[in-house]
């Protein structure tokens, strides 16, 4: 306050002069001669959990968290390392991300967006399975930014988001191939060794255009990678090399771009028509073929039955 010293008291300076000063010093006031006014307010901080705007704790002893609340600042962390913040969209942080797989929670936001878009897919006339198990995939940092970088160099042509689209006309859509291993069922999330095992290729290295027909032996719109957005389409694709209760399909998100609707088939293409980014049909049931590698990227391995 600057008019009375500091009270002294067994030979102990104390800071304040009174309780009265002390208590309107602790609680953000600051004094001034003759007067006690409120402190100048301090610039707000958000929390940094992902899509959380809330102001950010400030415990007993004063010290503001980074995070709104212990439940967001704890499913904030990285789920492998538990000291490093998530990346956006994900479990892991930067330094830890994979590849890998990270069980989705049942229940949770990104669970019930997977199940739910599986069970609105799954158009054949078989009676839908029911989704056991969510899986993100992790993909390694190498991969993730080709990725990345692919989607704004389409997103730079197309000016999608100017339309309210996702960038570069992102979707996710859903490829089957074959499981040789036990990989998805419960308590297996390591990757075999075998290199014939298409899903732990897949996952650990994404998509390889190289590998295209090792199962069919061809493709209707030429060599590509293909993908579907009707669940029950890429089940056809989906096989087991050994026995499991589980069927997998993995959810990609898929760089679409600019698509080139076709209604008739052709297998002698290798790459979209001039102008395009990818193949769109519909003869049966809708595909999307991609001819680039970094196009598509795995997101989600989906364990059904």
């Amino acid at each position: 306050c600057q008019i009375r010293s500091k009270r002294v008291e067994n030979g102990v300076t104390h800071p304040y002069c009174s309780r009265t000063c002390a208590a309107k010093g602790n609680s953000g006031m600051r004094l001034t001669k003759g007067l006690a006014s409120p402190a100048a307010p301090k610039r707000k901080s958000t929390c940094k959990a992902p899509n959380c705007t809330g102001p950010t704790y400030i415990d007993g002893g004063g010290v503001r968290s980074q995070y709104c609340s212990i439940a967001h600042r704890d499913s904030s962390l990285c789920t492998k390392c538990f000291i490093n913040p998530c990346e956006p969209q994900t479990f892991v942080c930067w330094q830890c991300r994979g590849p890998m797989l990270l069980e989705v929670p049942a229940g949770s936001r990104s669970f019930t967006s997977v199940d739910s878009q599986f069970k609105a897919a799954w158009r054949h006339s078989s009676l839908c399975p029911t989704v056991k198990h969510v899986y993100e995939v992790a993909s390694s940092k190498q991969v993730t930014a080709r990725y990345k970088a692919y989607q704004a160099s389409v997103e730079s042509r197309g000016h999608f988001q100017r339309s309210r689209m996702e960038s570069g006309n992102e979707h996710r859509r859903f490829h089957g191939t074959k499981r040789e291993c036990r990989l998805g069922d419960p308590g297996c999330t390591q990757f075999c060794s075998s290199t014939t095992c298409s899903l732990c290729s897949i996952l650990q290295d994404s998509f390889e255009i190289n590998q295209f027909g090792s199962k069919t032996g061809w493709g209707r719109f030429g060599w590509g990678i293909y993908s579907s957005s009707t669940a029950s389409k890429a089940n056809d694709y989906s096989s087991n090399g050994t026995y499991s209760p589980l069927r997998a399909l993995i959810l990609a998100n898929v760089v679409v771009g600019r698509g080139c609707k076709m209604t008739q088939g052709n297998s002698l293409l290798n790459a979209p028509p001039a102008g395009y980014d990818s193949v769109r049909c519909s003869l049966n049931w809708d595909e999307t073929v991609m001819y680039k590698n970094d196009a598509i990227l795995p997101s989600y391995l989906v364990m059904f039955s």
